[in-house]
């Protein structure tokens, strides 16, 4: 979705890499629908004080009506994912120029 794909580690280390702001904006966005879509599909509910127990949290909402605080959770992991990715053996490379 921003011109990236994963790519095997070779015998030298793998190239420092870092989303754009912009992308990591976009990413952040995906994700939340992802992990909305993941917690509806376990049956969980929208209110306003999460329970677990209930299947029920305050975030199963649009990205929009995120308070900022809860979208730095999402910004975090996709600024994370090149270093995850790392662990794996794999690197985020670009396939096009960023856009912006």
């Amino acid at each position: 979705a921003v011109g990236c794909e994963l790519a095997p580690v070779g015998k030298s280390p793998a190239v420092h890499f870092a989303f754009t702001a912009a992308e990591i904006e976009f990413l952040a966005e995906v994700e939340h629908e992802r992990w909305n879509d993941e917690r509806f599909d376990d049956d969980w509910i929208y209110a306003p004080v999460k329970n677990d127990a209930l299947k029920q949290s305050p975030y199963l909402v649009d990205w929009k009506l995120l308070d900022d605080s809860v979208k730095a959770w999402d910004r975090e992991f996709v600024s994370g994912v090149p270093v995850l990715v790392a662990k794996i053996r794999k690197q985020v490379v670009r396939t096009s120029p960023p856009e912006g």
